[in-house]
């Protein structure tokens, strides 16, 4: 953990603008929607499509604009961005922890169990993602525990490939030989000697995957399978406005700019991981 700390340390500007980044995201879910000007939800037809305004006499500004319903934006953008978070938070801890157990016990196990699995994996990367996510939500319908499970499905075969391929090459490194011939059981083998061993390639794997399901839930959203209304997300503002880009363009640009930053931000955290830990940056040699 140590030098896990230190590498992070050492993680260049990509780290730090990255990091920067991911941080006011968090805030933003946090703590945002407390201080935001106005509540989301509040409709007020004689302010629809008011453009981005810096003054406004006698009240706060729609500082990104109005949209159909006469919501506030900028509002609406911070409670998003919570939404975004949570989802693609709790859908990469939930696909990791299944991707992680059934690597490494493909590559603990090897043989037919390694073969049958690593099948599943292939057949299900064959397939495109978003139509087995538009498929699944057009059965269960539309709600918060049902995109988190699509999600899931969709992101648990990564970690399953590459934790599969991590534990093979920690299989044959001496100290695992010598754990064998000691005498130590597969579960303690595994928790205490292999899992951390594979925890640096992890964290630059669900950097990325947070990414990757921000933007999965926009698609959702934006064809409108993600969460139902009224609760809005980065995508369905961007799905509700696009039918009034012509003249109201502040209600798609606004959306798709915070999808954009935060999914750079968590790239650039994932990129300056893996360069600072060399994608093995703690050493395999011996667990830490």
């Amino acid at each position: 953990m140590r030098r896990l700390i230190q590498a992070c340390r050492s993680g260049g500007p990509k780290f730090v603008i990255g990091l920067g980044g991911v941080l006011v995201l968090f805030l933003m879910a946090t703590v945002g929607p407390s201080l935001a000007p106005y509540d989301p939800y509040a409709q007020d037809l004689t302010r629809a499509f008011v453009p981005p305004e810096l003054t406004r006499d006698g009240a706060f500004p729609h500082l990104l604009g109005t949209d159909v319903l006469g919501r506030d934006i900028f509002s609406r953008i911070i409670l998003g961005s919570r939404v975004s978070f949570t989802v693609g938070v709790v859908a990469v801890v939930v696909c990791g922890i299944v991707g992680i157990v059934v690597g490494m016990i493909a590559g603990f196990r090897g043989g037919a169990t390694d073969s049958i699995i690593m099948r599943i994996v292939d057949v299900q990367l064959a397939l495109p993602y978003l139509l087995i996510g538009v498929a699944i939500l057009a059965i269960l319908g539309q709600s918060l525990l049902n995109v988190i499970l699509v999600l899931a499905i969709a992101g648990w075969v990564v970690y399953g490939r590459v934790v599969r391929a991590e534990v093979k090459k920690i299989m044959v490194l001496p100290y695992i030989e010598v754990a064998g011939v000691l005498g130590i059981g597969t579960l303690s083998l595994l928790w205490r000697h292999i899992l951390p061993s594979v925890i640096p390639t992890i964290l630059v794997i669900s950097t990325l995957q947070v990414a990757t399901m921000i933007l999965f839930e926009a698609a959702l959203s934006f064809i409108g399978l993600g969460l139902p209304p009224p609760l809005p997300t980065w995508g369905s503002m961007m799905g509700e406005g696009r039918l009034y880009i012509s003249f109201a363009w502040w209600q798609v640009t606004f959306p798709g700019l915070f999808i954009a930053a935060s999914v750079i931000s968590l790239n650039l955290l994932g990129e300056g991981l893996r360069e600072a830990l060399h994608y093995r940056g703690v050493d395999h040699a011996l667990p830490q």
